[in-house]
C-alpha cells in the first residue's frame, strides 16, 4: 500500500489557540520551537527515509529553531543512508529558515561499523564511527556537547557514559559536572539533556530499558528536563512523560514498537509521532503530532511543563495522576465473548469496547482460569494494548486475543476475566466468559521434562555453550541476581527438519521485587550458535509473585541450531520451572 506523503507550504506557522492545559496561547509566541525525533532507524535507502521526512516538513511548517534526533538514527552503520539523510535535510529546508541541528550517539549506529553482523565494539572504534557518520550526516557538532538555542542549553551526550569527554575527563563524572555547571548558569531556565536512554524507571518501559545511574543523578537537578528515546513506544501514551525531583521526556520512535504487555509476545505496531517543543517564559510545552498528515494528539490539553518546576506540584508526577484519572469501564451491557476455533487450535476472546472510548483505556487486563475440583485455578495473566494507539478512523470494531490450544486440555472448563485499565494502572470492574475445551488433534511430542529443576542445567551467560556458572538453588528456587540465565535445552529436544512448527511451554513461578524501578522478568527462547541472536518470544513475566504462569511459545524452525529458554533483564528475585516441553504442531 503506497502511503501519501504530505508536504506543508512555506508560509509562517499561525499561533494556535489551544483552550486547555496551559499551552500555547492566542497571538502569544514561543521564545523558541525545537522539531524533536528518535529512533528513526533508516535503512541504506532514500526510501527508508520516509517517515524522517515527513517529520522534517512538519518541523519546516513550524519553522523550528533546531532539529533534535535522539539517535539510532539508522538501524545499522548505512554510510548511503546518512547522506540521503543528509540530503532530505537540505532539501526540506532549501529557501526557509535553515534550523540548528542535534543528533545523539547512539548504539544502533555503530552495528556493523566493523562488518556484517560485528555486534560489539570499543570506546575509540565508536569515536571512529562517530567521525565518519559525523562527515556524512553533517553533523555540526561534537560527540558531547553544550548547544544553545535562542538562549535555552541543550547539553548533548552519547549513549555510553565511558565515551564522554567533556572538560578533559571521562565518563560518568564528566557527565554530572557539566550537567551541574549548566544548571547552575541557566539563570533559572531548563537545562535540556538530550540523550538517548532514559533514566530508569520514569518514561514507558525504562523499568527494563532505562538506566538507574542515570536516575539515581538526575533526582538531585530538578532544572533538567531529560529527553530521551531508545524505549519505543507511542507518543499517545501518557506514560512518555514523567515528574519526580525532574523531569523526563520520551520522544518513542519514528519507526516501529512492541511494547511492553505482561504474558503474551505484542506483534510490532508501526509509529509516526513527532513532536514540537515550545518554550515560554514560564512554561514548556511538547505538543505531539502524525506526521503523516500533521494532525496533532489530544490538540486542547498538550504536554504543558510550568516553570519554575515545583515536584510538589508537578503535573505529570505519577502518584498525583493515578489519584485524578478516571478508571474506564465497560459499556453497562458490555460482555466478552469466547469463540473456539474449529478445528481446535485454540480460543479466540473478542473483547468488549470501552464505554467513553479507546483513549480512556490503555490495556485489557485478562486472567485465564482453570476450575477444578477446589476452585478456580488462575494459571495465565495477560495485558493486550486497547487501540489508544491509532487514528479513530484506523481502530477496528473488535479487539481479540488469541489463546493457542497450547494453553488448554481438552475437556475442561476456563473463565476468561477481563478489565480495563487506564495508563496508571487503575482498573476497572472485569467481565467474565466461560467455555469448555473442544476435543483437539494431539501435537507430536517432541521431547518433555516433568522436573526442569532436576534434569536440566540454568546457568548464567550468554557464550553458546552449555557450560557455564550455575544459577544458586535454594530451597527448590533458582535465586537470580539480574543479567541473563538460560534453560539448557537438550540439542536432540529440536532435531526436527527445518521448516517445522513447534511449540515451546514452560510452567514457570517468579517472585520479584514491585515498585517503580523494579524491573520485571522478560523470557523467550534464544538461540546462541553461530552467533548470539534472538529467535521469539520476549514475554514480559508478572511482578511481584506471579503464581504458576504457563508460557506457550510457538514458531516456525528456520535452521537446525538448538534454543534455550531465557530469563533475562529482570530485579534480583527468583525463579522455579515446573514443567517443560517441546511439541510438534505442523
Amino acid at each position: 500500500m503506497k502511503r501519501k506523503l504530505i508536504v506543508f507550504g512555506t508560509a509562517v506557522a499561525a499561533a494556535v489557540f489551544v483552550a486547555a492545559g496551559g499551552g500555547t496561547a492566542k497571538e502569544e509566541k514561543p521564545l523558541f520551537r525545537a522539531g524533536w525525533m528518535s529512533d528513526t532507524h533508516i535503512g541504506k535507502t532514500r526510501e527508508s527515509c520516509l517517515r524522517m521526512k515527513m517529520a522534517l516538513e512538519l518541523f519546516r511548517k513550524f519553522e523550528v529553531d533546531v532539529v533534535i534526533n535522539n539517535g539510532d538514527i539508522a538501524d545499522h552503520y548505512y554510510p548511503t543512508g546518512y547522506e540521503a539523510y543528509r540530503a532530505i535535510m537540505d532539501e526540506t529546508f532549501e529557501g526557509a529558515k535553515k534550523p540548528q541541528e542535534i543528533y545523539v550517539w547512539a548504539w544502533h549506529d555503530v552495528y556493523e561499523w566493523n562488518g556484517p553482523r560485528v555486534r560489539e565494539s570499543t570506546a575509540e572504534q565508536r569515536k571512529a564511527c562517530y567521525a565518519d557518520v559525523a562527515k556524512r550526516l553533517g553533523i555540526p557538532h561534537k560527540m558531547t556537547d553544550k548547544i544553545t538555542v535562542k538562549g535555552y542549553t541543550f547539553l548533548v551526550f552519547p549513549q555510553w557514559t565511558g565515551d564522554i569527554e567533556y572538560g578533559g575527563k571521562r565518563g560518568a563524572a564528566a557527565r554530572e559536572r557539566a550537567v551541574a555547571d549548566a544548571e547552575a548558569a541557566a539563570g533559572g531556565k531548563p537545562v535540556f539533556v538530550v540523550d538517548h536512554v532514559p533514566p530508569r524507571g520514569t518514561v514507558m518501559n525504562s523499568v527494563t530499558w532505562g538506566c538507574g545511574d542515570r536516575r539515581k543523578f538526575f533526582e538531585n537537578h530538578p532544572g533538567v528536563i531529560h529527553l530521551s528515546g531508545h524505549t519505543h513506544g507511542s507518543l499517545r501514551d501518557e506514560n512518555n512523560i514523567w515528574q519526580g525531583n525532574f523531569t523526563a521526556v520520551n520522544a518513542t520512535c519514528l519507526q516501529v514498537w512492541s511494547g511492553d504487555s505482561v504474558g503474551l509476545g505484542e506483534p510490532s505496531k508501526e509509529n509516526y509521532g513527532a513532536c514540537v517543543i515550545e518554550g515560554f517564559a514560564d512554561r514548556i510545552v511538547f505538543r505531539r503530532f502524525d506526521v503523516r498528515d500533521g494532525a496533532e494528539y489530544n490538540k486542547r490539553d498538550p504536554w504543558c511543563v510550568p516553570w519554575p518546576f515545583e515536584p510538589k506540584t508537578a503535573p505529570y508526577s505519577v502518584e498525583r495522576r493515578k489519584k485524578t484519572v478516571p478508571v474506564p469501564v465497560f459499556a453497562a451491557d458490555a460482555r466478552a465473548e469466547v469463540r473456539a476455533d474449529a478445528p481446535f487450535t485454540g480460543f479466540t476472546l473478542a473483547l468488549p469496547p470501552v464505554a467513553e472510548g479507546a483513549d480512556s483505556a490503555y490495556r485489557y487486563r485478562i486472567s485465564v482460569a482453570e476450575k477444578t475440583e477446589q476452585g478456580w485455578r488462575p494459571f495465565k495473566t495477560v495485558e493486550k494494548y486497547t487501540q489508544f494507539y491509532l487514528r479513530p478512523a484506523e481502530r477496528a470494531r473488535e479487539v481479540t486475543v488469541k489463546f493457542s490450544d497450547g494453553y488448554f486440555e481438552s475437556g475442561r472448563t476456563y473463565r476468561f476475566e477481563v478489565a480495563p485499565v487506564n495508563f496508571f494502572g487503575g482498573a476497572g470492574k472485569p467481565v467474565c466468559a466461560e467455555a469448555d475445551a473442544p476435543a483437539a488433534k494431539k501435537p507430536q511430542l517432541l521431547w518433555k521434562s516433568d522436573d526442569p529443576m532436576a534434569d536440566l542445567k540454568f546457568i548464567f551467560g550468554d557464550d553458546g555453550t552449555d557450560e557455564g556458572k550455575p544459577v544458586p538453588k535454594k530451597n527448590g528456587w533458582y535465586g537470580m541476581t539480574g543479567g541473563m540465565a538460560r534453560l539448557v535445552i537438550p540439542a536432540a529436544a529440536w532435531e526436527v527438519p527445518k521448516g517445522t512448527t513447534v511449540r515451546f511451554t514452560a510452567d514457570l513461578e517468579t517472585v520479584q521485587d514491585e515498585g517503580p524501578e523494579a524491573r520485571a522478568y522478560n523470557v523467550q527462547l534464544m538461540r546462541f550458535k553461530p552467533v548470539l541472536a534472538t529467535a521469539c518470544g520476549r514475554i514480559k513475566t508478572l511482578g511481584g509473585e506471579s503464581g504458576v504462569q504457563r508460557y506457550v511459545i510457538e514458531f516456525r524452525k528456520s535452521n537446525d541450531v538448538p534454543h534455550s529458554f531465557v530469563v533475562r533483564e529482570g530485579a534480583p528475585g527468583k525463579v522455579k520451572f515446573h514443567s517443560a516441553k517441546i511439541e510438534r504442531i505442523d
